[in-house]
């Protein structure tokens, strides 16, 4: 069987039967804190796991699924499989939840030779995969720059700079840590559009003149087509 992945089980599926939420039939707790269906410190939803129907608080739900145990994908009730799993998609969700990722020490640590730096943990590898973007954003700008100038005001062609970002991150072998690991079409443009982010943030920090230009609306106007394609992967 092929399951959703995480987002789309969550937005499309979980979050849609409003009317069965906080209302169970019998006075159940809460597989992960205990808490019964009429007590939870952080007044967060109680709402019924689909398929199996078991109980859950949502917060509970999501505190769950960035574990590092393997039965994340699960119900932590029956193990039923739930969704499919992936990095950006669980890291996208904890961190509109305000929710840490767990983090894990690796198997095999070893000695990244790009930035010269050892990686030894979860959190080591997924900010050193930022760093990566955030420098191979800079190198696509710089390539990139001069070469497509909008005839509107001569501004750069920062849609053209992110597609050279994604391909020279790419070519790096990046990314490399599992909180930005994925492996389905939702999980590739949740990617994209962290890498718009930063291309935006990196253009307000060190290149502000572009700000405001046509470049940086036509930018505006990719990344709102980038959140319609999201939609319509979790709706799909």
């Amino acid at each position: 069987q092929i399951l959703d992945p995480l987002l789309k089980y969550v937005d499309n599926l979980l979050m849609q039967n409003l009317q069965l939420h906080d209302k169970p039939f019998l006075a159940e707790a809460c597989p992960v804190c205990k808490c019964t269906s009429d007590f939870t410190h952080d007044h967060s939803t109680f709402l019924p796991l689909s398929p199996c129907g078991h109980w859950i608080h949502y917060n509970c739900f999501v505190w769950h699924c960035t574990r590092l145990d393997p039965s994340r994908s699960q119900c932590p009730v029956c193990s039923t499989g739930l969704y499919h799993w992936d990095g950006i998609n669980a890291l996208t969700l904890a961190t509109r939840t305000s929710i840490e990722m767990e983090m894990g020490a690796l198997c095999f640590p070893y000695y990244d030779q790009y930035l010269n730096l050892p990686i030894y943990n979860d959190r080591n590898e997924y900010e050193a995969d930022c760093t990566v973007i955030e420098a191979e954003i800079q190198r696509a700008y710089a390539t990139w720059v001069f070469q497509i100038i909008d005839p509107r005001d001569g501004s750069p062609n920062l849609i053209a700079v992110l597609h050279a970002a994604l391909r020279f991150i790419r070519e790096t072998g990046r990314p490399k840590s599992k909180w930005l690991s994925w492996d389905t079409c939702l999980g590739y443009l949740l990617f994209t559009t962290l890498v718009c982010i930063k291309l935006k943030r990196v253009m307000k920090e060190t290149h502000f003149l572009v700000v405001d230009s046509h470049g940086w609306a036509d930018l505006d106007q990719e990344m709102r087509a980038l959140q319609a394609r999201i939609l319509a992967e979790i709706a799909g």
